[in-house]
This record gives C-alpha cells, structure tokens and sequence, in this order.
C-alpha cells in the first residue's frame, strides 16, 4: 500500500496520525515479511501485536493462521475500523486498551510496530510476559542501548537488564519511508528472546534501582557516585568494593553492577 492509499483510507476512518500516539503506520511490504520471518509464527501459537493501527502487519500475521491474535489499539476510531475488518476472523481478538496498562493473555509471540516514545517501558513489559520471541521496531538509539557493551557511549541500564534478562539483537536498520508519515528518528528491527530466569530470581527491583542511581553519574569514578548518590550505606559498599572503586560507572560489567545491587541499600 502506498502514501496515497493510507491517505485516501485516513480520510474515509477520519483519521489525523497522532503524534503524542505515536502513530507512524509501517507501509513496507518488505519490511512487514521481514518481521514475519523472524517471528515463524505457527498455527498453535498465540500472538500479541502493540498498536493494530490500519491492520497491515495483523493481515500479515494472520496469513500465518496463528491460534489467536490480540491486537491492542487504544485510538478508537481505529480499533473500530478494525473490528469492522476483521469481524470473520474468530481467532482475533481486539482490545481498545493501552498494552502497558492491561494484563495480557499468555501469548509465544509478540511481533509489533509500537510507539517509539513508551520503548522502555515496552521493553520491560516484553520482558516479564517472557513470550518465545519478540520482533519489534525501535529508534535505532534506543536499539543501540539494548545491545551495548561497557564502556561505550550507548552502555546503561537497558543494557545491563537486558544482558540479564534476553538475547538481544539488531536484525535491520530500517528506512524512515517505510513509516507513514516518516518519524523523525532513524529505526531499528529488533529481536528479543526472553532467557529463562525470571525477574524474581535476580531481585530485579534492587538491580534496577541500583542501576537508576549509579548511571545519574555514569562519568564519574563509582567511588563518587557513591559518595553523592541515595545509597545509605556508602561506607559498606566502598569497603566491600574496593577493586572497582577506580573505573568509571559506564565502565563497569553487568556483573559488577549485580554485585553492588545486593549490598547496596536506599
């Protein structure tokens, strides 16, 4: 489908794409396979997609014959449109709701295009529902965060729950054009596999408020993080960590950081 027929179809669901929304509709056949191929959907699978929009990659997946489909598309009008196009196919099932704020069923697969604004917080929910496979489209910036090694520019939080938590990686970077209209960021495929270790057994709260501290002053030495940070036992962590006491917050290995995390306390 190109631009004028997105157009034209906007026009008859009255529709403006809404930027708070993030609303950017992929149009690219290509690109709309790639993902489906990354995902190998089977028939005894259940399939969660962010943002329905106009149903271009729901018909897509739907060509997989999945068990069921759940689309959540919060803008009514679209979720209207779609009931409407979907109405005969019983393994859909549409949600006029927000996907970060609903419970959502058991699914193996999530393959969306979601707004690139809530990434983070898109990321962190993928990661707890624990699906088979996620294929989802990000800002490459924020792509880069998942993939980051210590040391580099791109290296901080996400980086470190996601060395924890899933095997990350970029599979394309993709041309704005594919969107429609054409966000303002350049944009990345990515694959997410969950790993089997839940969030419990690493005591993801303490590592992640660890991690917001700390990267406040990724620059700095750790051992003046610690010193103007909230932690409130700094003296017990300097001693306890007295070998890492010299680098630098970005420099230091998810490892690090998991060990810090268990002493540390606010």
């Amino acid at each position: 489908m190109d631009k004028l027929e997105i157009l034209r179809l906007l026009r008859r669901i009255k529709v403006k794409p809404n930027k708070k929304m993030g609303q950017n509709f992929a149009l690219d056949e290509k690109l709309l396979e790639l993902m489906l191929r990354e995902a190998q959907i089977t028939n005894e699978d259940e399939v969660v997609e962010i943002g329905g929009g106009m149903g271009f990659l729901s018909e897509k997946i739907l060509e997989f014959n999945p068990k069921k489909l759940y689309i959540y598309e919060p803008d009514k009008k679209l979720f209207n449109f779609l009931l409407n196009k979907f109405k005969d196919r019983s393994n859909v099932v549409l949600m006029n709701e927000d996907y970060l704020r609903s419970q959502t069923p058991n699914h193996q697969v999530n393959v969306s295009n979601p707004p690139f604004s809530i990434s983070s917080k898109i990321f962190l929910k993928v990661l707890r529902e624990h699906p088979r496979v996620a294929i989802l489209t990000f800002q490459k910036e924020f792509a880069n965060r998942l993939v980051a090694k210590p040391g580099t520019q791109s290296y901080g939080r996400l980086s470190v729950i996601s060395y924890f938590f899933a095997e990350v990686s970029i599979i394309k970077t993709i041309n704005r054009l594919s969107f429609f209209p054409p966000p303002k960021v350049d944009i990345a495929l990515v694959r997410i596999t969950p790993k089997n270790k839940s969030f419990e057994s690493i005591d993801f709260r303490t590592l992640e408020c660890t991690l917001k501290e700390l990267f406040k002053y990724r620059l700095k030495l750790l051992k003046k993080a610690i010193r103007f940070s909230n932690i409130k036992n700094k003296e017990e962590v300097t001693k306890s960590f007295k070998e890492i006491m010299e680098k630098r917050v970005f420099q230091l290995t998810p490892e690090e950081f998991l060990g810090l995390s268990k002493v540390i306390r606010f």
